[in-house]
C-alpha cells in the first residue's frame, strides 16, 4: 500500500520510489529493440547481459542486508528483508530470459507489473473502496494485453485469464516475497505451462 510517511526520504523519495518502477517497463523494450537485436556490438550477449543484471542485484542487495542500509525511497521494513526494487528487477530479468514467445509475452508481464502495480498503490493511498481498485486493476492489465494482441502478437485471448491472475498476485501480503515478484512470476508460470499447448517454446 502507497504510503509516503512509510518511504524513508518523505514523499520526494515517494515520487522517486513510483517514478522508478513505472519506468522499469522499459527494460523489455531496450532488451528486445536493441540489445537482443545487436549482439555483436556487446562483450557479452544479451542473456548473459540480463545473467549478469541478476548476479549483481543479488550481490547489492546482499551486502545492503547485511549492514541494514535503506536508501531514499526504501520502506523501513526493507532494512531486514529484501526490497521491492531488488524484487521487481530479479523477476524482470527472470521474465526475460525464459519467457516462452519472447517479447509478446516478457512486455505485457512487465508493463503490468510497472504500470499497474504503483496505479493500485495510489487508490489505495486515496482511500478508493477495494472494489473500485480491483475495477481499475482488472481494466489496466486487461488493456495492457489486449494492447499487446494488436502490436506485438500476444494471443488475445490472455487477458481473460491474465489480468485477473496478475491482480491476485497483487494482492497477498507476504511476508518475504514482495508483489513486485508476484506480478511477474505467477503470470510467467502460467506461460511455461501453456507453452508446450500453444507452439510457444
Amino acid at each position: 500500500m502507497a504510503n509516503t510517511h512509510n518511504t524513508f526520504g518523505g514523499s520526494a523519495a515517494h515520487l522517486m520510489r513510483r517514478s522508478i518502477h513505472i519506468l522499469s517497463g522499459l527494460l523489455p523494450f531496450v532488451y528486445y529493440h536493441f540489445l537482443a537485436l545487436i549482439p555483436q556490438h556487446l562483450v557479452i550477449s544479451g542473456p548473459q547481459l540480463i545473467s549478469a543484471i541478476i548476479m549483481i542485484n543479488i550481490l547489492i542487495e546482499a551486502i545492503r542486508l547485511r549492514f541494514r542500509v535503506i536508501l531514499p525511497g526504501h520502506r523501513d521494513y526493507e532494512r531486514m528483508q529484501p526490497s521491492s526494487l531488488a524484487w521487481g528487477l530479479l523477476s524482470m530479468c527472470m521474465v526475460i530470459l525464459v519467457v516462452p514467445g519472447g517479447s509478446a509475452y516478457a512486455i505485457p508481464i512487465i508493463l503490468g507489473y510497472a504500470l499497474v502495480d504503483p496505479l493500485l498503490g495510489e487508490c489505495r493511498f486515496r482511500k478508493m473502496s477495494v472494489t473500485k481498485v480491483r475495477i481499475i486493476g482488472i481494466i489496466a492489465l486487461s488493456t495492457i494485453w489486449l494492447l499487446s494482441s494488436y502490436f506485438i502478437g500476444t494471443l488475445w485471448w490472455f487477458f481473460l485469464f491474465m489480468a485477473p491472475i496478475t491482480l491476485a498476485a497483487e494482492h497477498p501480503n507476504l511476508k518475504y516475497v514482495d508483489d513486485n515478484a508476484m506480478m511477474q512470476l505467477i503470470p510467467l508460470a502460467i506461460c511455461l505451462i501453456l507453452a508446450p499447448w500453444l507452439g510457444m517454446m
